[in-house]
């Protein structure tokens, strides 16, 4: 076995392959990066965890189908990261073997991840319920009911200075 920082090369390059066919590289909701991998064997997800350093969560069995019965449909097993820093090194470890079309997503994510304005938007609007421009100027602010943006949000706190609340 060739080895690297306690990791075997070897097991690295089947990883890669694995998550070359069966992976994915996505943006969360939240505005961040994750991997995944999901499959029917589990014993080949198990073996893919202890390739990448167990990082990520390995969850499952789950079952298929309509109301969660089989139907003659394996369970599936879901490897998955959503921690920047994990993703990240888990695409450093399996870069080498991955194809043009997987690095390609990767940048493309990772760029997004590095680029996305500060705030929050909710589901890809451009200006909150009064109109004002949700940019990372406008970052957004959950409040105990609504989501406010910035400019909302100094007139909510200013009012209810005023009534004393």
């Amino acid at each position: 076995m060739t080895q690297a920082n306690g990791l075997d090369l070897r097991e690295l390059a089947w990883a890669s392959g694995i998550f070359e066919g069966e992976g994915c590289i996505h943006a969360t909701k939240r505005g961040g990066a994750a991997l995944s991998v999901e499959m029917a064997d589990g014993d080949v997800m198990d073996r893919f965890h202890r390739a990448v350093g167990r990082l990520g969560g390995l969850n499952g069995p789950y079952s298929r189908g309509p109301r969660g019965g089989h139907h003659g449909l394996k369970p599936l097993w879901r490897w998955q990261v959503e921690r920047f820093e994990y993703a990240q090194a888990v695409l450093a470890l399996l870069w080498f073997g991955l194809g043009e079309r997987r690095r390609m997503r990767a940048q493309e994510v990772f760029a997004a991840v590095r680029t996305r304005p500060a705030g929050k938007r909710i589901r890809g609007q451009r200006r909150c319920w009064r109109g004002h421009d949700l940019t990372a100027e406008g970052a957004v602010y959950k409040t105990s009911v609504k989501w406010r943006c910035r400019q909302c949000m100094r007139l909510w706190r200013h009012n209810h200075r005023e009534r004393g609340l």
